[in-house]
């Protein structure tokens, strides 16, 4: 199945994204050393579907994923509101 078509895409469901980022100055990070710097990993869940729904699925799958399975307690402690944000507020907070 090819998730970039439309047409094969469910309707309502939640992608999951883990990145690996590396913040420093512009002398530390360059092409040629991309993984310089202090590094960070985020974790971002983004539920779809209509505004009335997307709140629903989104704490069925953290649920899911972090409610019954066995998580790191160390992990568990950083999903909360206080450390959740958007890429912008992050990178401001991480400066």
């Amino acid at each position: 199945m090819d998730a970039t078509k439309k047409e094969v895409r469910p309707r309502d469901g939640c992608n999951v994204e883990f990145t690996e980022l590396h913040l420093g100055t512009v002398d530390e990070i360059t092409e040629t050393g991309p993984a310089l710097g202090k590094p960070f990993w985020t974790i971002a869940f983004e539920a779809f579907n209509d505004a009335t729904r997307a709140k629903h699925i989104l704490e069925e799958v953290l649920q899911l994923e972090f409610g019954s399975a066995p998580c790191p307690t160390e992990l568990k402690r950083y999903l909360t509101s206080e450390y959740a944000a958007a890429y912008p507020d992050w990178l401001a907070k991480a400066r």
